[in-house]
């Protein structure tokens, strides 16, 4: 069962001068692991900022989890609700300790500050780092870093997580570590991954792979 859907969609930027999606159709079934991949400038970024409810096409249709995006009045109270996201720059708070800013995504949720608490602590245990929970990101290495920003992400208990570029700022070991948690929480919850990446060893580790070029998707196979 698919839970996203691109029909024919279209993303134009300075009044209609650029195109950076044109007319892109896929299909993402649910609990799957899809990397996109293509060179800068491709519209890969612009497609993700489109499946995650970060932006409304100009034209098309996105239907994630069974929502219109195109039609959604509150994306942001979509995106609280069903996604996720990690970035090649994690975006913590730098006066925050990592169990506070895993906590961020929850003010918002009915949850006691208690159990805001208790569902960091448990996330920050299980991507390894439950003895830094008091530390600060200055005081985390970069691969460290990352793992607060991925509980971070699943703090919410998304349907969806996106990855953009979320090797790009860390060495080949940190690499490796952060796909293999990465992966083990694609195929232990259920959850769907999307990755950005523009590094093919990491591309060849989803269960399949979508190459965008000029906007458009030229290739959508299952990984070697």
């Amino acid at each position: 069962m698919s839970i996203i859907t691109t029909r024919n969609v279209v993303k134009h930027y300075d009044d209609g001068a650029i195109k950076a999606l044109d007319g892109v159709d896929i299909d993402i079934e649910e609990s799957e692991f899809v990397a996109i991949i293509g060179p800068s400038g491709s519209g890969k970024s612009t497609l993700l900022h489109m499946l995650g409810a970060l932006d409304k096409p100009s034209s098309g249709d996105v239907i994630v989890d069974g929502i219109n995006l195109a039609e959604e009045r509150d994306l942001a109270g979509f995106r609280r609700r069903t996604v996720g996201f990690v970035f090649q720059l994690h975006n913590l708070i730098p006066t925050l300790n990592a169990l506070e800013n895993v906590q961020i995504p929850l003010v918002e949720s009915k949850l006691s500050r208690s159990e805001r608490r208790e569902r960091a602590t448990e996330l920050l245990e299980q991507v390894g780092l439950g003895k830094r929970l008091r530390s600060i990101p200055t005081k985390l290495s970069g691969g460290e870093r990352q793992r607060v920003a991925i509980a971070r992400a699943l703090v919410n208990r998304p349907r969806i997580l996106i990855a953009d570029e979320p090797t790009g700022a860390v060495d080949s070991e940190n690499s490796k570590r952060i796909m293999q948690l990465l992966k083990d929480i694609n195929r232990t919850t259920g959850m769907t991954l999307l990755v950005v990446t523009h590094d093919p060893e990491v591309a060849t580790q989803a269960d399949r792979i979508i190459s965008v070029l000029d906007g458009r998707v030229v290739q959508g196979v299952a990984a070697a």
